[in-house]
């Protein structure tokens, strides 16, 4: 794929984690008119309520390690998307930032099963698509390298290039 496409994805998407990151660890209120830590703790709720639709293997999760402790669990949400965000922006860790960034992508959709409960169809796909193709766009990121097209992964990858000479016979 051509470098400068990579490049404006990837600094588009690294702006949005970054502003959606700092956001949620600021306290300032994102969604709903209260902080992040308030939003998320409602969200898990939600989530195993009656309403909510996690994936089956996903509720012990939320029960047992989430619902106890939201508020660890939203700054870590919160700061995780505050350094994906850093890391794309600066080309910096990309490939082990992007899989980060897939594995809470992923965390994310696993509390909202598409296929579970009632309503429309497009509306409980329209979340999957949402999720999954910043996932994609990531892993497509981590593939390529994109951090080494005007980003600090190039300066730490020719750090690597050195040609360490060869004993003698």
């Amino acid at each position: 794929m051509k470098p400068a496409v990579l490049l404006l994805a990837r600094l588009f998407l690294g702006l949005s984690f970054l502003l959606f990151g700092w956001a949620k660890v600021s306290g300032k209120p994102v969604f709903d008119g209260k902080p992040f830590s308030q939003s998320f703790e409602g969200f898990v709720q939600e989530t195993l309520s009656d309403k909510g639709h996690p994936f089956g293997f996903w509720r012990p999760v939320l029960e047992i390690a989430v619902r106890r402790a939201p508020g660890v669990f939203a700054f870590l949400v919160g700061g995780g998307e505050l350094l994906l965000g850093a890391s794309l922006l600066l080309g910096a860790l990309l490939r082990f930032s992007a899989i980060g960034g897939i594995a809470l992508m992923a965390s994310i959709q696993f509390c909202n099963n598409p296929f579970a409960g009632e309503g429309p169809l497009w509306a409980k796909v329209a979340g999957l698509v949402e999720h999954g193709a910043v996932a994609l766009l990531l892993l497509l990121l981590a593939l390529d390298g994109a951090g080494r097209f005007f980003g600090l992964d190039q300066l730490l990858s020719r750090e690597r290039e050195f040609d360490f000479p060869k004993p003698a016979p």
